[in-house]
């Protein structure tokens, strides 16, 4: 009987999983099968009509305001548009943009006068830099680090003309009325 000895190496997976699989919730298949989704090329998909988002094959779930936030940078995107600073002066006013995605999803109801309310003023720095933050964690948190990446909104340029806005290829965004 011969036995052979090998180098296996060890792959790095940490970075690429979720955190609900880093806790140990999760089986092995569950594990492998979530690392191999990460190799797949991105895409996202929205449903304005059932308010659903999927990146890749992963549903995400969003508030309302994170989500109508996320839908106004992937519908930048997917027009062509540049990133933006909360400073920019656009027609109409980036307040009224978001104002108007907001609508389309959620309508005119419910949160939508506490979302006009903060908005009197225009888009401020911190409502501007909230909403950016808690998109990128919760892509993070439900994604995973690596794999939120090409998901998230990142800065464009140096300052002080920092912009923020999707790197994603338009071709990969698919926004379904």
């Amino acid at each position: 009987m011969n036995v052979i000895l090998a180098d296996i190496p060890f792959v790095r997976l940490r970075d690429g999983l979720p955190n609900d699989l880093l806790e140990g919730s999760s089986t092995f298949s569950a594990t492998i099968a979530e690392a191999q989704r990460s190799l797949d090329p991105p895409s996202v998909h929205l449903d304005w009509h059932t308010k659903a988002l999927r990146c890749g094959d992963q549903s995400i779930t969003m508030p309302p305001v994170q989500l109508a936030f996320y839908a106004w940078m992937l519908e930048r995107r997917v027009q062509g548009l540049p990133p933006l600073h909360w400073t920019d002066e656009e027609n109409p006013s980036l307040a009224t943009q978001f104002l108007r995605v907001y609508a389309r999803l959620h309508g005119e109801t419910g949160g939508y006068e506490q979302v006009a309310s903060a908005l009197t003023s225009g888009m401020t720095k911190a409502y501007f830099e909230e909403r950016k933050s808690n998109v990128n964690n919760l892509l993070k948190r439900t994604l995973g680090a690596a794999r939120a990446q090409v998901y998230q909104l990142h800065s464009h340029g140096r300052r002080p003309a920092t912009r923020f806005g999707l790197t994603l290829s338009p071709a990969a965004v698919v926004l379904e009325r």
